[in-house]
């Protein structure tokens, strides 16, 4: 399965099978991939699909990147959404990823351009890259059953000025 088709699986994925095929064998994208299955377990999207079909294709996006931008994609949100300690990653996968994925975490209260701006200062080049794939998967609106104006709206008040400051950035 390529990145294109399994950006509009239905919510029968089977996203073991889609890790399988996008993320290669490397030791750490492997063990962060466990992590953020057993993390994101029973989680759903907007689509009713299985939430962590999201990490895999935020990975995905970062292929060619290294390991560390792949782990840190796969870990994204495991620290805001599903109550992984920062002190887990950083034991677990060391330092790179750890600080990549505690940029990457949207701490309550900060606005979000104000977290985007935080990641696009950084010079975290893996955190850079794991946020403009994940705001390429939200922005892409294809894979909601239905996409309404206010789905438009997000997308052009939210995420569309994030990627222009991440570009910017580059």
């Amino acid at each position: 399965m390529d990145v294109a088709t399994a950006r509009n699986v239905d919510a029968n994925v089977d996203v073991d099978a889609v890790a399988q095929t996008l993320l290669g064998g490397d030791p750490q994208v492997r063990a962060a991939y466990e992590l953020a299955r057993r993390a994101h377990a029973g989680q759903l999207d907007k689509a009713g699909r299985p939430y962590l079909l999201h990490p895999v294709m935020v990975a995905a996006g970062v292929r060619g990147h290294g390991s560390t931008a792949m782990a840190a994609a796969l870990l994204h949100d495991v620290v805001e959404d599903a109550g992984v300690t920062p002190q887990k990653i950083r034991a677990q996968f060391g330092d790179a990823v750890a600080d990549a994925v505690a940029l990457l975490t949207h701490e309550a209260g900060v606005p979000y351009q104000d977290y985007v701006r935080r990641v696009a200062e950084s010079g975290n080049a893996a955190a850079i890259l794991v946020k403009l794939s994940d705001l390429t998967q939200n922005m892409n609106l294809a894979r909601l059953p239905q996409a309404g104006p206010q789905d438009v709206e997000r997308v052009r008040r939210k995420y569309l000025p994030a990627m222009q400051t991440l570009l910017a950035a580059l």
